[in-house]
């Protein structure tokens, strides 16, 4: 059996993290997904959206959008950057920690 190339390979071939999806309810209206966005991420603005597709790291069906598209019911919005979310990264908090080296004698 062959195996299935899924777009989520493609994106972490190409180095991108998902930050957030979306599935537009089967009953959306439609909605510039700029404007969509900003209702479901918590302290984004509308600048910051508008650059991101600028970048090219708003997919809408696995395919970069503008910042005017329509997102439509049933449409999977993903917005992926080339690092990765910051609840994933190691951040050190100023506190002393120490490594332990461990030998086995024989």
């Amino acid at each position: 059996m062959e195996n299935a190339n899924f777009p989520e390979d493609d994106f972490r071939e190409e180095g991108l993290h998902e930050h957030f999806s979306f599935t537009a309810d089967k009953g959306q209206e439609p909605l510039r997904v700029d404007k969509y966005l900003m209702n479901r991420i918590e302290n984004a603005t509308r600048n910051k959206i508008q650059n991101a597709a600028k970048e090219g790291s708003i997919f809408v069906n696995d395919t970069p959008v503008k910042s005017n598209y329509k997102v439509k019911g049933g449409d999977v919005v993903r917005v992926l950057f080339g690092h990765p979310p910051h609840e994933n990264l190691l951040v050190p908090r100023g506190r002393k920690f120490f490594v332990i080296k461990c030998f086995r004698i024989a």
